[in-house]
């Protein structure tokens, strides 16, 4: 596992406050109130994604937590991250992913029957998730 979520390709970051406990590799919108919301609509566009906050020392596994100041990228087509995949999930190199309700990412085939998908990302390496006891896990993606 690398130790950043951003792993190539140019972005433009902002910051705000976190609405909530926010781990880096998550998308986030900003809500109404200004504050970096998780993206909780399956098959919904990724937004930005939540960095590690490594100015304050913190890194990939540390999470944001509520009114904290938040450091979010927004990226652009060809960019290499790395985002959280859902522990259940068995992900070839190549497939594509999107994000489920609860902010990680998960197979499009995994989706609930009428999810409408408005942004996809592809997997840039294999992870099996499938197994008993397995747990959520960042993988590197392509936008």
């Amino acid at each position: 596992m690398a130790k950043t979520i951003q792993l190539k390709g140019d972005y433009i970051r902002e910051e705000a406050p976190a609405a909530a406990s926010t781990l880096p590799g998550k998308p986030v919108v900003i809500n109404s109130d200004g504050k970096f919301a998780i993206v909780a609509t399956e098959g919904a566009e990724f937004g930005a994604v939540a960095i590690e906050d490594s100015l304050q020392g913190n890194t990939v596994t540390d999470a944001y937590t509520a009114d904290n100041q938040l450091q979010a990228n927004y990226q652009q087509k060809g960019n290499k991250i790395q985002m959280i995949l859902k522990a259940g999930e068995n992900v070839a190199k190549g497939a594509r992913l999107i994000v489920a309700a609860s902010g990680l990412v998960i197979a499009e085939a995994s989706a609930d029957s009428g999810t409408v998908v408005k942004q996809t990302v592809v997997a840039e390496e294999a992870l099996d998730l499938s197994a008993s006891g397995a747990v959520d896990t960042l993988i590197a993606v392509r936008f």
